[in-house]
């Protein structure tokens, strides 16, 4: 239900703009980029995690044999298709058009990073996929079809990222971990010295101490050799 609604939002703003009759140099103001932009940084939310679920599924039946992982095929498809549906019919089929909305959109600040590569991805491939004949376009465009096709980019994108993402946090991780060793061993060193440092001074001190004694007493038996030498 909230893939659908998710999906749905967009479509009923394309639906809106197209009524208002769109032309590319009214994009901005009557598809509301930004509003879009928002609502397609759900939607590209929804399908990293359908493409998370995917690739779980398929971890798990390559060990069982018996998962069935095409739920998550089906329900980005049928997001993707109402998306894809909805910037045609916004556009009239304009591919012209498309690509300079996309562009709008992907340019908006909410998509940022991975977001707004995969908003390039989608704009790109739904541009090539388009044909010069808006009319064509509007008709006869295979949103199934591309969807299908886009969803096997997306889902190898999604791995490529999930595993690179992986490895600098593998490597962030590796990283504390010597910084704070090395912050132990420095701390050990330091605390060894310190003690190294207070046991020499507390020998000195007891030595200084031994010396000031032997020396009194030294002094004390040359007074007393005096005294007596002087009674005699």
């Amino acid at each position: 239900m909230a893939r659908s609604a998710t999906a749905a939002t967009l479509l009923a703003l394309g639906a809106e703009a197209a009524q208002l009759g769109i032309q590319r140099g009214f994009l901005a103001q009557s598809m509301q980029p930004d509003v879009v932009a928002n609502t397609l940084l759900k939607v590209e939310d929804e399908w990293t995690q359908q493409a998370v679920a995917f690739a779980e599924c398929n971890a798990t039946a390559a060990d069982e044999r018996t998962s069935d992982c095409s739920d998550s095929v089906s329900a980005f498809e049928k997001s993707c298709g109402m998306v894809v549906s909805a910037v045609v019919k916004a556009s009239s089929g304009d591919r012209a058009v498309v690509s300079e909305y996309m562009s709008d959109i992907c340019a908006e600040s909410v998509l940022k990073g991975w977001r707004q590569e995969h908003c390039h991805s989608l704009a790109q491939n739904l541009v090539d996929t388009m044909t010069p004949d808006s009319y064509d376009n509007r008709e006869n465009l295979d949103t199934v079809a591309f969807c299908h096709r886009f969803w096997s980019r997306f889902a190898s994108s999604e791995q490529a990222r999930a595993a690179r993402e992986a490895e600098e946090k593998k490597e962030e991780e590796l990283k504390l971990a010597a910084q704070k060793k090395a912050e132990e061993e420095a701390a050990a060193k330091k605390k060894a010295e310190e003690e190294e440092a207070a046991k020499k001074k507390a020998e000195e001190e007891a030595e200084k101490q031994e010396a000031e004694k032997q020396k009194a007493e030294e002094e004390a038996e040359k007074q007393k050799a005096a005294e007596e030498k002087q009674k005699a």
